[in-house]
């Protein structure tokens, strides 16, 4: 798993800390370049050890390539949920495209 840069684990820590406080509605922004796919993956990863259910969105077919590719490399096996692309339901985690 690639390792965060101390203001990517910072900001993971504080949105984790914000949802165990009780708030569902949680907004996480960087800058571009700023890391945000590295470290969805990297939640992505943590989450899957954990046996949880995940669903990644992005807006635009590059960006859904570029994180179910962040997430490949993270070790994580995963499904895409994009047009003519089938369904898995076996997998517990999923990138998809809003569209």
């Amino acid at each position: 798993m690639t390792t965060l840069y101390p203001h990517q684990a910072d900001l993971n820590q504080r949105t984790r800390a914000a949802f165990h406080a009780g708030y569902r509605r949680v907004l996480t922004q960087l800058p571009t370049g700023g890391g945000k796919g590295t470290m969805l993956a990297h939640q992505v990863a943590k989450l899957a050890s954990q046996g949880a259910r995940v669903l990644a969105l992005a807006h635009r077919k590059e960006l859904v390539a570029d994180l179910s590719g962040r997430i490949a490399r993270a070790g994580v096996e995963h499904g895409l949920i994009i047009p003519k692309e089938k369904y898995n339901s076996n997998l517990r985690i999923h990138v998809g495209s809003v569209d």
